[in-house]
């Protein structure tokens, strides 16, 4: 099964969500396999930064967060169905956003709780990625992103690239800048409002996935993957087309 989304622990473990909906461990050259979805498929997932919870979002358009709690995954599917799920993704504050192609913007705060208590967006145009710099929602809607402030849920244009957007990625050591990738290679560094802050690089292909690492990011290209220092230039550092990445501690990709 595909691989949708991977972290690394404090401890050094490797967790993959896999598209069967299991969670992989991997942990010193050992593997170890996790059932939570109860036989749900899932189409898109995003891990928060502590590593302790993911996004989910399911084949039949559910979403869930899953928690890890000291000795299993549990999942806590949310009261939202939606006509497909093409994106989710974590706020440094633990709200869960999904989005997809029936035009609405889930956001979801308070979600391992009681109660947890949802808001609704609608855009003019189907979601394909999204990202939470500062208080922030951006979303991708393909050739589009747009700003939206999460208190009031008015959004805005930011930007008109030529090309799709695929992916945007977030630093969570610095959340006030996003950065964006599309499907020419186009790399280009944006602050909370969407502003592009230097002028674009480029890597060869469609991106992927995108990873922080130190002093810039890893882009998982469908031409291998490469070190890109926005402002700076960008360096090949894997062969083959590479469809998901992510970095971890002692210069771990």
């Amino acid at each position: 099964p595909a691989l949708l989304a991977l972290t690394f622990t404090a401890d050094s473990a490797l967790l993959c969500v896999r598209a069967d909906g299991e969670v992989a461990e991997h942990r010193e050259g050992r593997q170890w396999r996790h059932s939570h979805a109860h036989g749900k498929r899932v189409r898109a997932a995003q891990w928060h930064p502590s590593a302790d919870m993911a996004a989910l979002g399911g084949v039949d358009g559910s979403v869930a967060g899953l928690y890890r709690s000291a000795s299993a995954w549990h999942t806590r599917w949310l009261k939202i169905k939606q006509l497909s799920v093409a994106t989710v993704g974590w706020s440094a504050d633990g709200c869960l956003a999904s989005a997809g192609y029936d035009r609405r913007i889930w956001i979801s705060e308070d979600v391992d709780g009681r109660k947890p208590r949802y808001r609704s967006l609608r855009s003019t145009s189907p979601t394909s990625v999204l990202a939470f710099p500062d208080r922030l929602l951006i979303t991708g809607h393909g050739r589009r992103l747009i700003a939206w402030h999460r208190s009031s849920g008015r959004g805005g244009r930011a930007l008109m690239p030529p090309d799709e957007v695929t992916v945007l990625g977030m630093d969570p050591n610095r959340p006030e800048l996003i950065v964006s990738a599309t499907s020419w290679g186009l790399l280009r560094q944006h602050d909370a409002a969407g502003r592009i802050r230097h002028d674009p690089a480029a890597v060869p292909g469609r991106v992927h996935r995108m990873a922080p690492a130190r002093e810039g990011w890893y882009v998982a290209a469908s031409a291998g993957l490469y070190h890109w220092r926005p402002g700076g230039g960008v360096e090949r550092v894997g062969g083959a087309g590479q469809g998901s990445v992510r970095a971890g501690g002692r210069s771990r990709v």
